[in-house]
């Protein structure tokens, strides 16, 4: 990326933190629907955002929320690695949605914990 932020960036940074974080867990929402509606393709872009909206939270976030959205980052790409795998692996592709779902739980727990 280069200096000037990208349009969806500049959008994304409106947000305050609390609110990054629910959509970072809404993104992780929806690559488990995507996936469990038979989408091979839209779970990997959906990934892909994700990755960035974490890199893009991150500076703005408490040491220990970092700390765990570089372990979610770390996560991010290895799912993005196993995806195409996974389509013909239904555990493992299981696997990656369960830890989706838990993942949307604690950071939408963190965002509510920032707002009230």
């Amino acid at each position: 990326m280069n200096t000037a932020l990208s349009e969806q960036a500049q959008r994304f940074l409106q947000f305050d933190t609390p609110r990054r974080l629910a959509s970072i867990a809404s993104n992780l929402i929806h690559v488990l629907r995507a996936a469990e509606n038979g989408s091979e393709t839209l779970p990997l872009r959906m990934l892909s955002d994700a990755k960035l909206y974490i890199q893009w939270t991150m500076p703005d976030c408490s040491p220990d929320a970092a700390i765990r959205l570089t372990q979610l980052s770390s996560l991010v790409d290895q799912w993005l690695a196993a995806w195409p795998k996974s389509l013909h692996q239904p555990e493992k592709r299981a696997e990656i949605l369960k830890l989706c779902k838990q993942w949307h739980d604690e950071l939408l727990n963190r965002s509510r914990l920032l707002v009230g």
